[in-house]
């Protein structure tokens, strides 16, 4: 699992990224994000860094598993995040709401 990582992109995020890490034995990245070609992040908080999430995609083959804590999606940038990459949400009507509304 040396290629899966877990990133926080926002602090209100940061302590369920800890126990994540903790919890799962997968390196939370803290400081400078050096990206290697195959990396894998699971995101927390990833509607706060939607445009430097998108550009590292571009840039880098590195995959995100996106844990969406969002209920309203007004972002379409997000919303194109969520579309290209796997997504774990924290409740039922928002996974709901993602399938019908979103097609994700």
């Amino acid at each position: 699992m040396e290629k899966l990582h877990i990133m926080s992109c926002h602090w209100s995020q940061n302590e369920y990224a800890i126990v994540l890490s903790q919890k799962m034995g997968i390196p939370l990245i803290q400081g400078e994000l050096k990206p290697k070609d195959g990396d894998i992040y699971i995101v927390l908080g990833g509607q706060y860094a939607t445009a430097g999430l998108i550009n590292l995609q571009r840039n880098h083959k590195v995959g995100y598993i996106i844990y969406n804590s969002e209920t309203v999606f007004r972002d379409k940038f997000y919303l194109q995040l969520l579309k290209s990459n796997p997504v774990l949400d924290c409740e039922q009507s928002t996974t709901d709401i993602l399938k019908k509304e979103h097609g994700i």
